[in-house]
């Protein structure tokens, strides 16, 4: 029976970390037993072709991107206790990165599976371009899905400011290169995604039962001088 002292003796022995597993140094949490898998979607990486293609316009937008990480940065957070902010150039050449880097972050931080999207915004690429930009960054995020389909799945990129086209590339993107659904960075053009011109590729994804990852993109000027105005570029 363990009485009061014995229950103290305990307390103080895994305290000082004497009944803990120990875990060798070389081990990464991917290596401990888990009862539940990990994935994460919240996993963007880059497309050199999309980004030389729609930053112009994304910076004409919103001139503060490059102010990112210029005076707040964490630097690298060893007890992952809170969000990490860095430098551009210090981001920008991991999110190149579909394959080995990437799995072993991964199993450093115990992550199964990462569903990958392109961040940036393709929808600001020229409407002549969009269509083939798109479908190219489609292509190349299916083939690294493809060397490693336990570790990877994708979210397609698709050429937003032409509705009709989107709807194409949402259809070959899961039907043939076997993508899970599509991210929309922010505004898909000059209007929202519930907008009468999108009303077909929304029933797409209906169609297709694949989901439509909308994640917060550049606002609109007159919203940023509204929220923003008076505030350092970087904020």
């Amino acid at each position: 029976m363990m009485t009061r002292r014995t229950f103290l003796t305990a307390s103080g022995l895994m305290a000082s970390g004497l009944f803990l597993p120990k875990i060798c140094k070389s081990e990464t949490l991917l290596q401990r037993r888990r009862p539940m898998k990990i994935i994460a979607v919240e996993e963007h990486v880059l497309d050199a072709d999309l980004g030389k293609a729609s930053m112009p316009a994304a910076l004409a937008q919103a001139p503060y991107l490059p102010d990112w990480g210029k005076t707040v940065q964490d630097g690298y957070n060893l007890d992952r206790s809170r969000p990490q902010i860095e430098q551009n150039a210090l981001i920008n050449p991991k999110g190149f990165d579909m394959g080995e880097g990437r799995l072993k972050e991964m199993d450093l931080a115990g992550i199964d599976m990462q569903v990958l999207s392109y961040g940036g915004f393709p929808q600001f690429a020229l409407k002549e371009q969009s269509a083939a930009l798109n479908r190219a960054a489609n292509d190349r995020l299916a083939e690294a899905v493809a060397k490693h389909p336990d570790r990877f799945a994708g979210f397609a990129t698709l050429p937003w400011g032409q509705p009709q086209e989107a709807v194409k590339e949402l259809k070959r993107a899961v039907n043939e290169l076997g993508l899970k659904g599509a991210l929309l960075n922010g505004r898909p053009s000059e209007h929202f995604i519930d907008h009468s011109d999108y009303e077909p590729l929304l029933a797409a994804f209906h169609e297709l039962n694949v989901p439509l990852y909308l994640h917060p993109g550049v606002p609109v000027q007159a919203v940023q001088q509204a929220y923003y105005g008076g505030f350092s570029p970087e904020i």
